[in-house]
């Protein structure tokens, strides 16, 4: 029996968000925020910051879900 995981319509039908849209797209959007930051200069201070608020509307909460487990070890 085939999953619903194995036909893009089938996911459509329940991802009315396009959340898998924005995991795709997930790749590229850091690309980009990368290369955007090259141009930053980050004072001299901000290396004692201890915690970093990420914040957003609707479905944003995903980018931080992503960052809180690549760097839950540390």
């Amino acid at each position: 029996m085939a999953s619903v995981l194995d036909s893009r319509e089938k996911i459509k039908e329940f991802d009315k968000s396009n959340l898998l849209g924005s995991v795709e797209a997930l790749g590229d959007q850091i690309l980009d925020a990368l290369e955007q930051t090259k141009s930053i200069i980050i004072p001299e201070d901000y290396k004692s910051v201890k915690n970093v608020v990420v914040s957003g509307m609707g479905g944003s909460v995903l980018a931080s879900h992503v960052i809180k487990n690549l760097f839950k070890s540390e």
